[in-house]
């Protein structure tokens, strides 16, 4: 709503600029109108009339010449140097030597007849020299000579030059004032024009207008909308300050119905906070007026204990002396967060006192059985001196027999039985010592090159793997991160596993992968083997936990445990994909090592 606003304002934009540059150039012609209408009225009209005037002098003093000298008037021969004497004053009027308003014009704009003009000045002197000389030879000239032949030509000559100046002045202000004319007509349809588009343009703005009203007001009622029915609390707000320009209140300017609802506070608008909450904390002034000044938004958490409450709050300026806020009741996810960081701390505590336990239990529980193995070897051997003591003794047979029954069978089965059961107690509190201290090492995260450490593993099984006749494949793998030590016993174990559980008969084949998955690296070690019945495969990773018990294959069932037990430290994860006589893909997820 807001963009198709802007669009229509950009196009009125053009239209104005366009009026406008029109009206200029309108503007402009008729200011041009003006002055070329004033050059008609103050310089051509006048022009005219002063090339009319100068050949109305010049043939008046002809005649008045011609009648004196004939004796058919009796005046004086001053009038005939005052009618001279007059045209030469038209003609200066003209010419003034290049200054004043009409001599200007004609020497700028048409410079062809300031020079006729000036050339008709120069004839009028010759006329005038002439009419003096022949006025002082009156008594010898006369028809046929030689001063009245030059007298008519220079006259005849003054007459048609004076002629052709008023002819070219007449048409030059024939052509200005058609020119003026045009003008007049472009300027009156320019006029026009103009009003046609000041109408247009009126009605356009009007238009525009209505249209920016309605969609500023659709988009304040789509605002109003959407702050209302957001589930987040808004408030607008004008910072107050000190003679200092400390901030020390601030008052609510608008707040949607969530404010009223999570804050508690009703009708805020036009109140300051301090008359809402008198008690406030200045944190909030400080915080709200430094953001107003420095106009730097700030997102934060903050407990607030007026009202007993956990915010989570985004802070803005609106413009100078006007900030915004948004925010979300984050109390119950709070208190959650508390309650789990407890049950984390207990839980840490419960895991750390039973891997304490296990740890004393395992150890413990070791020395007695170190003196059941022990005292066991010792029953074992005094059963032997016995029996070799009463080989030589003289004895019934059926006492004899009695005591053989008892001795070399059930007394040394019993012991036998006692020394395995011993055995293997001992390998469980070994398998329950491993475990613990996996969990209590300290871990040293590095960046780890998998495809070196997978190289180390499959080195130190280099054994068994020919052995078996295995082969192993390893493409190139992603860098994770881990602690390499622990790390290289979680796939020294899946690899284990998978040279181990081979089919019978069958070339073995082990295959290692990786690949980037986001932020995690991501291993696959897949074999060809028995794989795992659908029966066990919830229970393949349970602590002495064994696939085939009493098998081919030794173990204490540990090794699948530890490697969970090492990722879960890790922050990795450990899965599985298997069927009985498939084969198996067991899958390993680790951090990926990214700009390290």
């Amino acid at each position: 709503m807001f963009t198709g606003y802007l669009k229509n304002m950009r196009g009125f934009r053009a239209m104005l600029v366009a009026f406008l540059a029109g009206s200029a150039v309108i503007i402009a012609g008729a200011v041009y109108v003006l002055h070329e209408g004033k050059h008609i009225a103050e310089i051509h009209v006048p022009l005219a009339d002063t090339a009319m005037e100068i050949q109305l002098e010049v043939a008046l003093a002809h005649l008045w010449f011609e009648e004196i000298l004939s004796g058919d008037v009796e005046e004086d021969i001053a009038v005939v140097w005052s009618h001279l004497k007059a045209a030469e004053e038209h003609i200066q009027e003209i010419v003034a030597d290049g200054k004043g308003s009409t001599a200007e014009y004609l020497a700028q704009k048409h410079p062809e007849i300031f020079q006729h003009a000036d050339a008709v000045c120069e004839k009028l002197k010759k006329v005038s020299a002439i009419t003096h000389q022949r006025w002082e030879e009156k008594e010898t000239a006369g028809p046929g000579t030689e001063i009245d032949q030059q007298f008519d030509v220079i006259f005849k000559e003054f007459v048609d030059e004076a002629g052709q100046l008023e002819a070219e002045i007449r048409k030059l202000i024939a052509e200005d004032v058609d020119t003026f004319r045009q003008m007049q007509i472009g300027f009156i349809a320019g006029s026009v024009l103009i009003a046609v588009a000041v109408v247009f343009m009126h009605n356009v703005l009007i238009s525009k207008r209505k249209q920016a009203e309605d969609s500023l007001r659709q988009s304040e009622e789509q605002n109003r909308l959407t702050l209302d029915n957001m589930i987040s609390g808004y408030a607008l707000h004008e910072m107050i300050y000190d003679r200092d320009g400390n901030p020390v209140d601030y008052r609510y300017l608008d707040a949607n119905s969530a404010f009223e609802e999570l804050v508690g506070l009703k009708d805020p608008v036009g109140k300051t906070v301090r008359q809402l909450i008198p008690n406030i904390d200045k944190f909030w002034i400080e915080t709200f007026g430094e953001i107003t000044s420095t106009g730097v938004g700030k997102r934060f958490e903050k407990y607030q204990a007026e009202a007993g409450k956990w915010w989570e709050i985004a802070g803005f300026r609106v413009k100078a002396g006007q900030f915004a806020c948004v925010f979300n009741d984050i109390s119950k996810r709070k208190t959650s967060e508390d309650q789990r960081e407890r049950l984390y701390k207990n839980l840490q505590a419960k895991t750390e006192e039973l891997e304490s336990m296990i740890y004393t239990m395992s150890h413990d529980l070791r020395s007695p059985l170190v003196n059941i193995e022990g005292y066991s070897g010792e029953l074992v051997r005094s059963y032997n001196d016995l029996g070799k003591l009463l080989s030589d003794m003289q004895m019934p047979d059926d006492v004899r027999g009695l005591i053989d029954k008892h001795m070399q069978n059930d007394s040394l089965e019993s012991i036998d039985f006692i020394v395995r059961s011993a055995e293997k107690m001992d390998a469980l509190l070994a398998g329950l010592l491993r475990v613990s201290r996996m969990g209590r090492a300290v871990l040293e995260v590095s960046r780890l090159n998998m495809n070196e450490l997978v190289e180390e593993v499959i080195k130190g099984m280099q054994y068994q793997i020919a052995e078996r006749s295995v082969d192993v494949v390893v493409d190139d793998l992603p860098d994770c991160m881990g602690d390499r030590s622990q790390i290289g016993q979680v796939f020294s174990n899946l690899v284990d596993n998978a040279v181990k559980y081979l089919k019978p008969g069958q070339g073995g084949r082990v295959a290692i992968s990786g690949r980037v998955d986001g932020q995690k690296s991501i291993y696959c070690i897949e074999d060809n083997g028995k794989g795992i019945h659908h029966e066990y495969q919830g229970v393949v990773f349970d602590i002495f936990h064994r696939l085939e018990p009493g098998g081919e294959v030794a173990g204490e069932g540990l090794g699948l445990t530890i490697v969970r037990r090492i990722l879960d430290r890790h922050d990795g994860k450990v899965w599985f994909e298997s069927g009985e006589g498939k084969g198996s893909k067991f899958y390993v997820s680790l951090p990926h090592a990214v700009g390290i």
